[in-house]
């Protein structure tokens, strides 16, 4: 999120409402392989959204902490919860026999089965660890981002405190305060040249 008067990264659950920041619970992206309301006897007219439940999914991107889906009918609000088979249909498989924590994409189950036929020495232990490798990598852009913005909120107050103290001084009488307006003009200038490319 940037504008002239903040810089932030946005963590995955966070968006922008209305110019406020808000949290959301995300659910696993799925649909219902057969939603039958019992309630009002309604077949397809149903929304997503997220349960209190969290759940890890695991794709080819890596580790994805999320919810847990219901589908509420659209007509008299009946929840429902996902079962296997609507993870399934929606490309998610479980790690265990019954419905666990655990879902890997059938993306990555593909990408898996194909190494395993191309390269047959591949070792699963170190496929796992690759994507290990790759989820911690997103988290610590993640932070390097957080701290870019943290780093341009900095300067943006000391941009401020500067401003301020140039007004001061020159409207001050003692040629002092001019000299010390003139070299903060300078420093200014450096402030802002961080700052466009803190921002670009």
């Amino acid at each position: 999120m940037y504008n002239e008067d903040t810089y932030r990264i946005l963590k995955p659950e966070e968006f922008i409402s209305c110019g406020d920041v808000v949290t959301r619970d995300i659910p696993v992206p799925c649909f219902s392989a057969s939603f039958d309301c019992k309630k009002c006897k309604c077949l397809t007219a149903y929304t997503v959204t997220a349960g209190k439940k969290r759940v890890v999914i695991i794709t080819k991107d890596g580790r994805f902490d999320l919810h847990f889906p219901q589908f509420n009918c659209v007509e008299c609000g009946e929840q429902q919860f996902a079962n296997e088979a609507d993870f399934v249909v929606s490309g998610w498989w479980p790690s265990l026999a019954k419905i666990g924590s655990y879902f890997v994409s059938t993306s990555l189950l593909e990408m898996w089965r194909h190494l395993k036929h191309q390269t047959p020495g591949t070792s699963e232990r170190k496929f796992v660890q690759t994507l290990s490798e790759i989820s911690k990598i997103q988290e610590e852009i993640i932070q390097v981002k957080q701290e870019m913005g943290q780093f341009y909120n900095g300067l943006a107050e000391k941009k401020d405190a500067i401003l301020d103290e140039i007004k001061r001084c020159s409207a001050a009488e003692k040629s002092f305060d001019k000299g010390k307006a003139s070299l903060l003009r300078k420093e200014l200038a450096r402030i802002d040249s961080l700052l466009e490319d803190v921002s670009s």
